[in-house]
């Protein structure tokens, strides 16, 4: 038994392959954290490129006393700016001019633009209908959020599709969303020059 024990001895005392166990052991697991630390940077990044443009297009409508449906597609470019290099198509935008009466009263819409992921142009509401001289309805699209007593506001919701670099290794696409209300400066309410106020 001695002999045989003996015989192992050698080879117990050889540390020539330890730092290749090593490598094997840990490589995977450090490969796997830098990969992961891409896609968290990756996640964060869209997140706080949503936070900038919805507080960049709520700040320069909010300047304005009034504002054109050609201003108001002008800011596309903008938007596409500020999201680059992540792809613009995958983001939608939602402005809108809200007036709130009394606490618990329901708020109401007096105009909206819409811009899709694909449009260079978007679309105008007026008073919540496609058409002008409309009454002006209920503004039920509020996410939670609760706007100034008497009060004309600029909501602005950003919409984002983040796509992952790893993709086709990880479980499709995040949606993500930020919201910001901002209180016109110059006059009490920011109307639309182009179009009919609602009735």
């Amino acid at each position: 038994m001695k002999k045989l024990l003996s015989k192992f001895k050698p080879f117990l005392r050889d540390q020539s392959g330890v730092a290749s166990i090593e490598f094997t052991i840990i490589f995977p697991v450090l490969i796997t954290l830098f990969f992961g630390c891409i896609e968290l940077y990756g996640h964060i990044h869209a997140v706080r490129k949503l936070g900038n443009i919805t507080s960049s297009i709520a700040d320069i409508v909010a300047q304005s006393s009034s504002i054109s449906t050609a201003q108001l597609n002008a800011l596309h470019p903008l938007v596409k700016t500020l999201v680059a290099p992540l792809d613009s198509t995958e983001i939608r935008y939602r402005i809108s001019s809200v007036r709130q009466g009394n606490a618990g009263d329901t708020p109401k819409l007096i105009w909206q633009h819409i811009n899709g992921s694909k449009n260079a142009e978007g679309k105008i509401i007026v008073g919540g209908a496609e058409y002008e001289g409309a009454p002006c309805g209920d503004f039920t699209a509020t996410e939670g959020k609760e706007f100034p007593e008497n009060q004309d506001s600029i909501f602005v919701t950003v919409e984002f599709t983040y796509s992952s670099p790893f993709g086709k290794y990880l479980a499709g696409t995040v949606e993500y969303s930020d919201s910001m209300i901002a209180i016109p400066r110059s006059t009490k309410t920011v109307s639309l020059s182009d179009k009919t106020a609602c009735i």
